[in-house]
């Protein structure tokens, strides 16, 4: 199992939490989990009251709305990255599920910070980190990333090129990798099916 425990395993077996019948998750802030156990009872990912797909908010001033969806990406990735540390491959395709609508409609993406907690918190394998790297490649422009690049980390730019390199070898400009078909981006496994 290596270094980390899955929370399953802790309340088995020999581990502390077995006679406590607690698992302590330190790294995991209480807003996440609250709407992780919001999620539980109402299948929906909703981080804030704040409906950022309202179309007052949508037309909002860029200056005025960006701090609020960018507060916004910032709780969907944390919530990714405890699904990612649960192994709750259905929580983190309704993740994946809610980004790319909020990415659709307000026509703006996670900025270079979210993609930096993104990177550091998410393994190389992670769907979510796929998925922030097809909306940069076909929805941001060069202007803002040159503007910004100090501040995207070096994997994210070298998975940049990559893919874009992968997109002008297949020739599939013509159809659109972002979001593309979205099961793309979820995970599968025996209880979530890709279907």
């Amino acid at each position: 199992m290596g270094k980390r425990k899955s929370s399953q395993a802790c309340l088995r077996g020999e581990w502390k939490e077995v006679s406590t019948r607690s698992v302590k998750l330190p790294e995991i802030d209480s807003e996440s989990f609250s709407t992780y156990l919001q999620w539980l009872y109402t299948n929906e990912v909703v981080v804030s009251d704040e409906d950022i797909t309202d179309e007052h908010i949508v037309k909002a001033r860029y200056g005025e709305r960006l701090p609020v969806f960018q507060r916004h990406f910032a709780a969907f990735f944390k919530l990714a990255i405890l699904a990612d540390k649960l192994g709750n491959a259905r929580l983190a395709n309704a993740v994946v599920d809610r980004i790319i609508l909020v990415a659709r409609v307000v026509r703006l993406g996670p900025s270079a910070c979210n993609i930096a907690t993104v990177y550091s918190q998410l393994p190389e394998s992670s769907p979510v980190r796929s998925l922030v790297v097809a909306y940069y490649a076909t929805e941001v422009k060069a202007e803002f990333m040159t503007k910004h690049k100090e501040q995207f980390p070096y994997q994210f730019i070298f998975d940049l090129m990559v893919h874009s390199k992968k997109r002008e070898e297949e020739k599939t400009s013509n159809t659109p990798s972002y979001p593309g078909e979205r099961c793309r981006y979820h995970q599968h496994n025996e209880k979530v099916p890709n279907v």
